[in-house]
């Protein structure tokens, strides 16, 4: 590998004296010498570690080697880099700080995701075991903690810091088993079995409907978008709430599922939700139904589905593609237009996915059953790209229960705490 030094010496000319003659001296040209679009062409067949030690030289080629056309081939073989970074949460701060970064300092943290170079330290820990659960909205990170859901902003350090006045307590008679915020709107289920819809800006209650009125056992699924609430249970029955209706009845459809329900998710369309369920046969693990009518519009079926592959956590990239895990220890992605899966990634452990979370246009991060395991993936490829273990120093295995993901930082949910993953570290403070 050339270094900025041997590069120098190697485009200038030597070390000339008064004792040659003046047309020598005149023919000398130094590479800082030529026009900069020939230096943009040589350095683009440099690696990156050459760019970064070219920037050391001088002032010019430091200049010139933080151009984005000089990086601009590398966003596109990373995993997790900007140049339109396609992210959920578009108004978020901290999205908007990582899309203000020069390419190259977003391709430096991409390659902190490709290497393991991180920092992983402890947000928030708990007194006893819990199944945290995390969602986001446009500004803020929600978390659950018993029977309250707590409001965080996160600060340009990564670090939480509490919103008090936000805080949903005494939100179920038991603890929160599920919840998901979006739209300014936070809606949770409770494992006594009821359902509840927030205002999250002004903290008021839109409606509440206890067990009686929800759900017969603990509510282990929910998601909603706009007006629309999708909740499931362990009673096998899916329930079609929404917020707007006038006769103060938000119940829409009741549809039997004829099997646990685990996981739901909305389609970015409004059109159809997804449904997944235990698994056992004969019960399709995986299924469509229209929001308007409640009818079954599809089964999503593969030859290599088990008996109790249950799907534990979904989401649609957009209205043709759904994203899927579950207990068989794969993540697929399926076609809602064909039925059919496109994409079969295998865990190497043949671990539970528990959740799952789209980084970026090409990403995906995947949450394991063991000892904190956090998987990356890439569409482009069949192999995991990284690997991560966020696990406290106590060393005991514990699922991953819930992940936040940004192209800057990965929240990891644990049984007792909160794990941080920090990628927009330098070398010398990076970890792997």
């Amino acid at each position: 590998m050339m270094t900025g030094r041997r590069f120098m010496r190697r485009f200038s000319t030597p070390n000339v004296g008064n004792s040659y003659p003046k047309h020598i001296i005149s023919d000398g040209l130094l590479f800082t010498e030529l026009p900069e679009d020939v230096i943009v062409l040589v350095l683009s067949y440099l690696d990156s570690r050459s760019l970064c030690r070219l920037c050391q030289v001088c002032k010019l080629l430091q200049k010139i080697c933080e151009q984005a056309c000089v990086w601009k081939k590398w966003t596109k073989r990373l995993t997790i880099c900007s140049n339109g970074c396609d992210l959920s949460n578009k108004k978020s701060d901290v999205n908007n700080i990582f899309n203000n970064l020069s390419l190259k300092d977003q391709c430096r943290i991409g390659f902190n995701w490709a290497n393991g170079s991180t920092e992983i330290r402890t947000v928030m820990r708990y007194h006893v075991r819990q199944l945290p659960c995390l969602s986001r909205d446009d500004q803020y990170i929600w978390i659950s903690s018993r029977s309250s859901i707590c409001c965080f902003r996160q600060q340009p350090n990564s670090t939480l810091r509490e919103i008090r006045r936000r805080r949903l307590q005494g939100v179920h008679h038991e603890d929160v088993s599920k919840f998901k915020a979006r739209d300014d709107l936070v809606v949770s289920g409770g494992s006594d079995g009821s359902i509840s819809c927030w205002n999250g800006i002004t903290g008021n209650r839109l409606f509440h409907r206890p067990a009686s009125y929800g759900h017969r056992d603990d509510v282990s699924c929910i998601d909603i978008r706009k007006n629309i609430i999708i909740s499931g249970s362990r009673d096998k029955a899916i329930k079609v709430w929404s917020i707007n209706r006038a006769d103060n009845d938000n119940l829409v459809h009741t549809i039997g599922a004829s099997d646990r329900m685990w996981s739901v998710a909305i389609s970015n369309d409004l059109s159809c939700f997804a449904g997944g369920t235990g698994g056992h046969n004969p019960t399709p693990p995986l299924r469509l139904w229209d929001i308007d009518t409640g009818q079954l519009q599809q089964i999503l079926s593969s030859e290599e589905s088990r008996n109790g592959a249950g799907v534990l956590d979904l989401h649609f990239e957009n209205p043709q593609n759904l994203w899927s895990c579950g207990y068989d220890a794969c993540t697929r992605l399926w076609d809602t237009r064909t039925g059919t899966c496109v994409i079969n990634w295998e865990d190497p452990y043949d671990t539970t996915i528990y959740c799952l979370e789209p980084c970026g246009p090409y990403g995906i991060v995947c949450g394991t059953s063991m000892y904190g395991v956090v998987r990356l993936w890439d569409k482009r490829y069949t192999k995991s790209v990284q690997m991560f273990y966020t696990m406290d120093k106590s060393g005991s295995s514990t699922p991953v229960y819930s992940i936040l993901a940004n192209p800057r930082h990965l929240y990891v949910a644990l049984d007792k705490c909160i794990r941080l993953v920090n990628f927009d570290v330098f070398g010398s403070h990076a970890k792997k």
